[in-house]
């Protein structure tokens, strides 16, 4: 119906700024603004709740796991998750031995550019919305 629709425009929304500011991040000049990780904590916190609500409403837990759609979307949001517990861990200064999770998470980027391929999800997904009518 039409509330589906609109959600679908407002994850491909979601999914272009993310990925937006997954690459301006790479530029230097502000690349270590603050505004990065609580924009990546309120995206994850976004595909975290479709991506639950999905499996919520799925008829087979089993056939969503195995879905390359639902993997893909699992591995979009997974490195936000890194990216949080990288900040958990740095504040604990008693554990110098994780000092280099940091530097991991950067390296997280190009799978959190994943998540330009869940448009490929949505749009099948209005595809096979359009065709139902």
């Amino acid at each position: 119906g039409m509330a589906a629709q609109v959600f679908h425009y407002f994850i491909m929304v979601v999914i272009l700024v993310s990925t937006l500011c997954v690459i301006i991040e790479t530029v230097p000049e502000v690349s270590g603004s603050p505004i990065f990780l609580p924009a990546e904590m309120c995206f994850t916190a976004l595909f975290t709740a479709e991506f639950a609500l999905r499996l919520y409403a799925c008829d087979s837990v089993a056939e969503f796991a195995l879905n390359t759609f639902n993997i893909i979307d699992f591995l979009a949001v997974f490195p936000g998750y890194l990216s949080l517990l990288g900040v958990m861990l740095r504040q604990d200064d008693q554990q110098q031995s994780l000092a280099h999770f940091g530097k991991a998470t950067k390296s997280m980027r190009s799978l959190r550019m994943i998540r330009i391929v869940r448009l490929v999800r949505v749009f099948r997904v209005m595809r096979i919305c359009k065709v139902a009518r």
